[in-house]
């Protein structure tokens, strides 16, 4: 044969070579074809999973044609005759011989590394950050998302610079979404959730613009084509899911009226906690869990908190921005939207970079330091609860996010404005989750409905009522006493997750009136029977 060997370098099977028209085995009888042609043109490597993968060059119908093939399938005999539908010249007497073929092929292929996570992760005892590209390694993202950066990174600052910077509500979306970096970064080493951000307005207020500007820094932003966007339109676990595998870039979840889950407690305590549930696989045996450490961000014109059960863990763990009008109005709006359809990806790169050249240990000392900041400016603006040190923790890592953005971009942001909005959610959030309040003004409006099934003091019950307790006047407001049924069944009735929960708080904040290892007292019911009942004081 004149047909040079395509293949010059020692391999495990010499008597297997590549010429140009297909695969050829040495003979004592003479060398003859096994196959068309058929040679691996590159390797991919994923640096997340060691999965091997190998982009196949073939001969079939008077065409090359190209296939992407995992090691497991080309390496196996009984796997790779399978592909002979896709067309490559394999037979059951040829497929030993192709398989020796192939691993002589990784010889000689060029290896290109891949990666399937996103975000900061380990490659050789160094820390690196993987988007489309990697910033430590050289890898390419080959997963689900689109993060390939586009358009003109000049056209996209320029925008920020024009339609962004100066405007509070908007500079602190963008500030946010870049502090998935912090909180993959330095997460870990301070206890941080990940960061949960829920915009609750109508249509008009520029939210889901909001939102898709903070993620355009990263990748493509909106619901189609792979973006960075999802929606509550899915599974628990299919929203779950999507989550998996990222550690320092944002997501989000967009209009959370389509989600098909009336009761969103365990996702929202799910999303902050980094971690799937455990589960089971075809052999009974525990699967990895996945896991995840960034900042999410949820839309809706319904509250995401109201859409739980009301606990103050879910009131700590979800920051919920009420009717803030996020852009100026509707030219600001379409503005940033034209760009960011055609020009994203690019900012996240220059922030990671920024970081890295910091380094993790003077940033946490500025975390620290933000964080001191922001306790003190709660008790100064009278936000003082139980739960004051575990939200500034997500706040600390906002703004060190923002005063590290703003060397990035060269510019100063409204921090008035900023801190203002900031404070003003604080205040709100700080109604809510102080549970002893919240629980004693719902029994207020309960009782105010229901007070004909209750016995008032120095009146007689109508006949035929309904027996619930009794509400007796004290020198500090009044009390209710009522029977353990129908107090829990109050409860549930107003979406508080546990009535223990409840009962603990009202006799930590002196509002149970109750025997000291207990949370009942002994009273003489309406039929004459002394039984357990509990007694509420709601003060004046």
């Amino acid at each position: 044969m004149t047909q040079e060997n395509i293949m010059q370098v020692d391999t495990p099977f010499e008597d297997i070579y590549l010429l140009k028209d297909g695969v050829y085995v040495k003979s004592s009888d003479g060398d003859y074809k096994i196959a068309d042609y058929m040679s691996i043109k590159k390797l991919y490597m994923n640096i997340d999973t060691n999965d091997i993968v190998a982009e196949i060059e073939y001969d079939a119908l008077r065409k090359k044609r190209k296939i992407l093939i995992p090691r497991t399938d080309y390496m196996n005999s009984l796997k790779l005759i399978n592909y002979a539908g896709k067309g490559l010249d394999i037979m059951k007497d040829s497929v030993e011989n192709i398989v020796r073929h192939f691993r002589n092929q990784e010889e000689i292929a060029p290896i290109n590394y891949q990666h399937s996570k996103i975000g900061f992760g380990q490659y050789d005892d160094k820390e690196i950050y993987k988007l489309y590209h990697s910033l430590g390694v050289e890898s390419t993202y080959c997963g689900q998302y689109d993060l390939e950066p586009k358009g003109s990174k000049e056209v996209y600052f320029n925008m920020l610079n024009e339609q962004v910077i100066g405007h509070a509500p908007l500079e602190l979306i963008l500030i946010m979404a870049l502090s998935a970096v912090i909180v993959g970064y330095i997460g870990e080493e301070r206890s941080l959730y990940t960061l949960i951000a829920h915009i609750k307005a109508n249509s008009t207020t520029g939210k889901t613009t909001a939102i898709r500007l903070g993620i355009s820094a990263f990748g493509y932003a909106d619901t189609k084509h792979n973006g960075l966007v999802g929606t509550y339109n899915a599974t628990s676990n299919a929203l779950i899911k999507q989550l998996t595998g990222i550690r320092g870039v944002p997501f989000a979840f967009d209009e959370l009226s389509m989600s098909q889950t009336k009761d969103l407690t365990n996702i929202i305590y799910t999303i902050a906690n980094g971690t799937d549930k455990a589960r089971l696989n075809s052999n009974s045996e525990l699967k990895e869990r996945g896991n995840w450490h960034t900042t999410v961000f949820s839309t809706g014109e319904m509250s995401l908190i109201n859409s739980a059960k009301q606990n103050a863990g879910i009131q700590i763990r979800v920051i919920e921005f009420d009717d803030i009008v996020f852009t100026r109005d509707a030219k600001n709006a379409e503005a940033i939207s034209n760009v960011i359809q055609q020009h994203y990806g690019h900012l996240a790169y220059d922030f990671v970079e920024h970081v890295f050249n910091i380094g993790k240990e003077k940033l946490l000392k500025k975390y620290d330091h933000y964080y001191e900041r922001v306790v003190k400016i709660f008790k100064d603006n009278r936000i003082v609860d139980n739960y004051v040190e575990r939200r500034a923790k997500s706040f600390a890592v906002i703004i060190l996010t923002g005063k590290q953005l703003e060397k990035v971009l060269g510019k100063e942001f409204d921090w008035q404005g900023i801190m203002n909005l900031i404070i003003e959610t604080e205040k709100k959030s700080l109604l809510k989750r102080n549970f002893d309040r919240v629980a004693i003004d719902y029994i207020k409006q309960f009782v105010n409905i229901n007070y004909s099934k209750f016995i008032i003091q120095g009146k007689q019950q109508k006949s035929g009522s309904s027996y619930w307790g009794k509400i007796s006047k004290t020198t500090e407001g009044i009390e209710v006493e009522m029977l353990p049924l129908k107090f829990k069944e109050m409860i549930h009735q107003g979406g508080f997750e546990d009535e223990t929960i409840v009962l603990k708080e009202l006799k930590k904040s002196g509002l149970l009136n109750c025997e000291k290892d207990r949370y009942t007292r002994k009273r003489r019911t309406l039929t004459g029977i002394t039984t357990d009942v509990y007694v509420i004081k709601i003060p004046k």
